[in-house]
């Protein structure tokens, strides 16, 4: 699956929440001892985040998907300083936190170390903008560190607009190359 995929991706933790953001819905995966235990589709995404930029600006959705797209930080930064964006933040944030509530019904010694953030609709300066909602480190999935991608061969600002939208395709790559190695 997806978020097997991506946890290779993620070394060091064990305890921690794999949001992967779409377009329409964001998928949150709870990962205890490093297996996934839970998984939820938030009707959140990146569309979401769009349309508060487009209110705040007063530009059409398709300009401020632009700016999202090709000045990520930019984008994030006025989501954090609209109303429109901190509601965006904090609709996302809270439900993270009723999954993480509902997990602990049954499961009331879970802890989390993180919340690790990926998905070609994930702004990577936006962390701040969804930590302030949650009581957890936020982390952005960095997939290209994995596979020894040069980041002086290839424009760095290109890369990390690449790396959210490539994390599952990278990750199925490393299994495949584990799979290989395992097998010579």
């Amino acid at each position: 699956t997806e978020a097997m995929a991506l946890k290779r991706l993620v070394p060091g933790l064990t305890n921690y929440l794999l949001l992967d953001m779409g377009n329409a819905t964001s998928q949150l995966t709870v990962f205890q001892r490093g297996l996934p235990v839970a998984q939820r589709n938030i009707p959140i995404g990146s569309a979401y985040f769009t349309q508060a930029l487009a209110d705040y600006l007063g530009e059409p959705s398709e300009e401020a998907e632009r700016i999202k797209r090709y000045r990520p930080d930019e984008a994030a930064g006025l989501c954090q300083q609209a109303e429109e964006g901190r509601s965006a933040f904090q609709a996302l944030g809270r439900e993270v936190n009723r999954t993480v509530e509902y997990y602990r019904i049954n499961n009331s010694a879970a802890a989390f170390s993180a919340v690790v953030i990926t998905g070609g609709g994930w702004l990577p300066a936006g962390g701040e903008g969804l930590a302030a909602f949650l009581n957890t480190s936020i982390q952005t999935l960095a997939p290209f560190q994995h596979v020894g991608l040069s980041r002086t061969q290839w424009d760095a600002e290109f890369l990390t607009r690449l790396e959210p939208r490539l994390a599952v395709a990278v990750g199925l790559c490393l299994r495949a190359v584990q799979c290989h190695e395992a097998n010579d």
